[in-house]
């Protein structure tokens, strides 16, 4: 779950300048103000009545975030004339498949190539490191490409043309 508020804190950075662009700049500002009323409230329920203690600090920061994105999205499509919310979620599902194939290949190599890492010296480490990462983004790019993300496609024509120079 926190892995999302993190998401949704990186989409509000984007989608919080639109609102300035738009010169609706109490948009934001009101939401703001309704997330922190909104922490301060889940932070003394979560931590003060139900004991969770400061782990809850990150998940309520989270559910924030979420909120906060979520109110501020909403707006922003009402707003306009709409932000293609389905080719965005097409485009997300697609991401999350090529990102897990690749936290795949990530846990793979966490479990059989680093089982241990006090006993691996910094040779091993660097070498291991050296193999699984390229392999864990070819893999990410490859299924980016093969369900036909546009960036991915974009990105590695990039890298060829700079490779070729």
């Amino acid at each position: 779950g926190y892995g999302i508020g993190l998401l949704a804190y990186s989409w509000l950075k984007v989608l919080q300048p639109a609102f300035y662009a738009a010169d609706r700049r109490w948009v934001p500002m009101g939401v703001s103000f309704l997330a922190i009323a909104l922490s301060v409230a889940s932070n003394w329920y979560f931590v003060v009545v139900r004991g969770m203690g400061v782990e809850a600090l990150a998940m309520t920061t989270s559910l924030v975030a979420t909120t906060n994105f979520i109110i501020l999205y909403v707006v922003m499509s009402r707003m306009t004339s709409g932000l293609e919310t389905r080719s965005l979620l097409i485009l997300v599902a697609k991401l999350v498949i090529a990102g897990g194939a690749m936290a795949g290949v990530c846990f793979a190599a966490n479990r059989f190539v680093f089982p241990d890492l006090t006993h691996m010296n910094a040779f091993s480490r660097i070498a291991g490191l050296a193999v699984v990462i390229p392999i864990a983004g070819a893999i990410y790019f490859a299924l980016s490409k093969l369900l036909k993300v546009e960036e991915a496609s974009e990105f590695l024509g990039i890298v060829q043309r700079k490779l070729k120079k």
